[in-house]
């Protein structure tokens, strides 16, 4: 359902420029990390890199050192772990480490790859094998075989635009266990149902290009065993609002004063972002987190006060917005009190209303 107000006011958020600039005028440039093995010297150029673990074998749940040497110097790294993958990059000898444990069953081998630079200019390869189970008792290493070896995380879909709410499922894990995931900085954690299977549902944030490791465990001790897997970030967020704004504290009576607007439009993009409209609304800036928490601020006028502290905080996602936008935030305003308006909008596929001077561009 679509608000309208008969003033047609608007607000919208803008992403910053900055970054775009700094791409454009960089991207031709040849970075120092990205050179092709040929362009560096001595032994580099004539053998390429080498992928190593240690050890390369091992019964399930070994912890074995994956490194990476005589790559390209300063260069990302996608490490597809097989199952799942992790990401890095070089330091300037073109050297990388990672730990890693692996599981599974007996016989099982992890092809582990490693592709070098932006333009995947190098890869290296080597193995890891299972060579048998953790525990002495046979009947309980069978029980870890198929409770923990057949373990694994996927995320459906697994790339999309920032705001894309995907489904992580983990699978292959014994009923009632305790599950822990990592999803890039962001953690949460519960337990699997009867048949071994645990779902979250997460909304993936960050810049085009940008690959989030997805890391689930499965028990609570120091060894419990790790699978990854990772969702890719296609393109930006960009969605419209019809948004509405309620006084949530106002012990001073400043409404009346201000005569904030109840109903507008939208228009939020991610990344960094400012938050601009007309008055009375105040401009603010800030960072949507990768779990979609967004913190903003700014200074302006307010009632013919100024040098007033504004501040927006709360979440977004493609479906929803809401947050506490508070003016006075420094005491600025008569009797050194704020104002708290609580802002909630429903994310909306339409076109922006022209007359309100939205403006994808």
């Amino acid at each position: 359902m679509k608000f309208t107000h008969p003033r047609r006011n608007s607000i919208y958020i803008g992403i910053a420029a900055l970054s775009v600039l700094i791409l454009a005028c960089t991207c031709s440039l040849p970075l120092l990390g990205q050179l092709t093995g040929a362009d560096q010297s001595g032994d580099v150029a004539a053998k390429g890199p080498t992928l190593t673990i240690n050890p390369s074998k091992g019964p399930t749940g070994t912890s074995a050192t994956i490194q990476l040497t005589g790559a390209l110097q300063n260069a990302p790294v996608t490490l597809d772990l097989d199952p799942g993958s992790t990401t890095g990059t070089t330091d300037a000898k073109g050297n990388w480490t990672y730990t890693h444990t692996f599981n599974g069953q007996v016989g099982d081998k992890s092809n582990v790859k490693a592709a070098i630079g932006a333009a995947n200019e190098q890869s290296a390869s080597a193995t890891f094998e299972i060579t048998g189970a953790t525990a002495g008792d046979e009947e309980i290493a069978d029980a870890i075989s198929l409770t923990k070896g057949e373990l694994s995380v996927s995320v459906d879909p697994n790339k999309g635009p920032s705001g894309t709410t995907a489904t992580i499922t983990v699978s292959g894990a014994g009923p009632g266990e305790p599950v822990t995931l990592q999803i890039g900085e962001a953690i949460t954690s519960g337990t699997t149902d009867a048949n071994g299977t645990f779902t979250y549902e997460f909304t993936f944030y960050g810049q085009v290009g940008d690959v989030i490791t997805i890391e689930a465990t499965v028990g609570t001790s120091s060894d419990s065993p790790k699978v990854l897997t990772t969702f890719k970030v296609t393109g930006e967020l960009e969605q419209v609002y019809q948004a509405s704004a309620t006084v949530g504290s106002d012990e001073a009576k400043h409404d009346p004063f201000i005569q904030m607007l109840r109903f507008f439009e939208l228009l939020a993009r991610s990344g960094s972002v400012v938050f601009e409209g007309p008055q009375p609304w105040v401009t603010v800036t800030g960072e949507i987190g990768p779990d979609g928490s967004f913190q903003a601020e700014g200074v302006g006028t307010v009632a013919g006060f100024p040098g007033i502290a504004v501040t927006f905080e709360g979440t977004i996602s493609m479906e929803h917005l809401e947050g506490e936008y508070v003016m006075g935030a420094n005491g600025g305003l008569p009797e050194g009190k704020p104002i708290t308006y609580l802002i909630e909008g429903v994310g909306t596929q339409a076109e922006p209303d022209p007359e309100l001077g939205l403006d994808f561009d």
